[in-house]
């Protein structure tokens, strides 16, 4: 079920919106258009997100093969900027085995998400991130994405693809982190801490909290998959996990913080800053020769 953390911090609270999903093996394509939301796990109603493939299932990749999905953003608030950061970290990551690419639309896009899935923005789409080799990736960029606002839903459409001619090096470990969030004027009010006079703005205040206004602390436990995953296809490997580790959810390697909804004072006049944004983090795995299998 979804859980919550909530951390004080100078002049607000800070409500996480993290949700973890386990890589599993590959299901079937899912219709691009018919969307599933994503549970929300902090305070609701601010940011939302919608995917395709959900609970998400990601295989190992063969020469020549990708694996495509798109994901919907949705806000409450009249006008927010948005961003999108994206991390890799782990075995596959240090080689150019794998690219990854992003494209915004306006509108669902057509097709089939999925195992070799092919995807297209009918009104025409923006290149976020160029196809990219993980090793290549700037995983400390905030990519700017069009400005969200309410009643209106863009759509993210991710693929990850594994050029032809490549070959087997390097591991079989991947975690990928896909983070977005979103920055508006907020229009409702709220009950604001007073400031911690003791501390700086932005200051943390101890090695679990954030090291950046709007940031929240680490998740110390994930969310298990939903559904299970076809066996007949295996899955890239973290061996060098704990199931039940923060390290083994992938935010001990993406860097990427836990968002949520956040208040702070104002900082322009009509009212106080409304930070919101969810991160998704995901982890490749292959089965092992004893699996365990988990209730």
């Amino acid at each position: 079920m979804p859980w919550w953390k909530i951390s004080m911090m100078r002049g607000g609270t800070t409500c996480a919106a993290v949700l973890l999903a386990i890589f599993a093996v590959p299901g079937a394509a899912v219709a691009a258009e018919d969307l599933v939301p994503v549970p929300e796990t902090g305070t609701p109603g601010l940011l939302s997100l919608s995917s395709s493939v959900y609970p998400l299932t990601l295989p190992v990749l063969e020469p020549a093969e990708s694996f495509s999905w798109q994901i919907g953003l949705k806000v409450t608030e009249p006008l927010a900027t948005a961003t999108l950061q994206v991390s890799a970290a782990g075995e596959i990551a240090a080689t150019d085995r794998y690219l990854v690419s992003v494209e915004e639309c306006a509108e669902p896009w057509q097709g089939t998400s999925g195992l070799n899935g092919s995807l297209g923005c009918p009104s025409g789409s923006i290149s976020r991130i160029a196809p990219t080799s993980l090793v290549a990736l700037r995983q400390d960029v905030q990519v700017p994405l069009s400005d969200l606002r309410a009643g209106t839903e863009p759509y993210l459409g991710f693929s990850l693809s594994r050029p032809a001619g490549t070959v087997d090096s390097g591991g079989t470990s991947l975690t990928l982190g896909i983070g977005v969030s979103a920055m508006g004027e907020g229009t409702g009010g709220a009950s604001i801490p007073d400031p911690d006079p003791s501390q700086d703005p932005g200051q943390s205040q101890g090695p679990d909290q954030p090291t950046e206004p709007g940031q929240s602390p680490m998740p110390d436990h994930s969310r298990p998959p939903g559904q299970p995953g076809d066996a007949t296809r295996p899955v890239a490997t973290d061996t060098n996990r704990s199931d039940t580790s923060q390290e083994a959810a992938g935010w001990g390697d993406t860097g990427l913080g836990d968002t949520g909804a956040a208040l702070l004072p104002a900082l322009f006049a009509g009212g106080a800053l409304v930070l919101l944004g969810t991160a998704v983090v995901v982890t490749l795995r292959r089965p092992r020769t004893s699996p365990k299998i988990k209730p």
